[in-house]
């Protein structure tokens, strides 16, 4: 049971960047997103992914690596995207 939850809160976690995502890659917009928020989440996911990289949650690793490359995505948009 704690196996199930443990995958449905991966997958709730991991959509969360996802409306944030959907909105910078329609519009180019990044002014409501600060530069310690995209670091600090980029941060974190690969610090949590690096620290449980030895473990075998699956979970964890789809969440965290998700969440990198949806940060990532968005840090692109942020760098290279004027509007």
């Amino acid at each position: 049971m704690k196996e199930i939850i443990r995958w449905i809160s991966s997958i709730m976690l991991a959509i969360c960047p996802l409306e944030q995502l959907v909105y910078t890659i329609k519009t180019g917009d990044t002014t409501g997103l600060t530069w310690s928020f995209i670091v600090l989440c980029t941060l974190g996911d690969f610090g949590f992914l690096y620290s449980t990289w030895g473990y075998k949650s699956w979970g964890l690793r789809f969440n965290y690596g998700f969440n990198a490359i949806a940060i990532g995505i968005i840090m692109i948009y942020k760098i290279f995207v004027i509007c």
